[in-house]
């Protein structure tokens, strides 16, 4: 069994403190980046300590435009104080986020099945994840639903999970993969 990376070298390396969820998509449209950066302009607004940590590849070739889009998007709302765009990092560290995260985020519109999902159930991680068929057909049962259309409903989620430990569960895991 290996053991997280710890929490505290993650922070180090990313720049990151106090509770935080993580969304780990390619920056496509589907994946409804926009629907999380109007979360968090709720959450700044309301005085919510909770970051977003986003992994994965940022630019689409199918659609050049929508990276630009999104980063106006954040500029304009406010929220860049509280998401982090991180990129394409070492597996170990992804897992390593998810396993100390207080959740992981799936937002996306449509998909056919996502390895984020199916990565957080493995370690007994509460999914927020948009309300759509194949995430009600995959998650776990720590799994919330939202409307993926309603940055309030995921507002709301996200608000939830910030007064929540943040760290490692090695029981819920331990449930999870048995």
């Amino acid at each position: 069994e290996r053991l997280p990376v710890p929490l505290e070298e993650l922070r180090a390396r990313y720049g990151f403190e106090g509770p935080f969820a993580v969304v780990s998509n390619q920056w496509w449209r589907n994946k409804n980046h926009g629907c999380v950066i109007r979360a968090l302009e709720h959450l700044r607004r309301r005085g919510v300590d909770l970051t977003v940590l986003c992994t994965g590849e940022i630019r689409d070739n199918r659609d050049p435009s929508y990276a630009e889009e999104m980063v106006a998007e954040v500029q304009r709302s406010g929220a860049g104080r509280l998401l982090r765009t991180l990129g394409r990092i070492p597996f170990d560290d992804l897992v390593g986020l998810m396993r100390h995260a207080n959740a992981v985020v799936q937002p996306s519109l449509f998909e056919g099945w996502n390895t984020s999902v199916e990565e957080a159930r493995c370690l007994g991680k509460t999914t927020i994840a948009s309300d759509i068929a194949v995430h009600r057909e995959q998650a776990s049962p720590y799994a919330r639903y939202f409307d993926g259309r309603s940055p309030d409903a995921l507002a709301a989620e996200l608000e939830r999970l910030a007064a929540l430990p943040t760290g490692w569960d090695a029981a819920a895991e331990t449930q999870a993969v048995q």
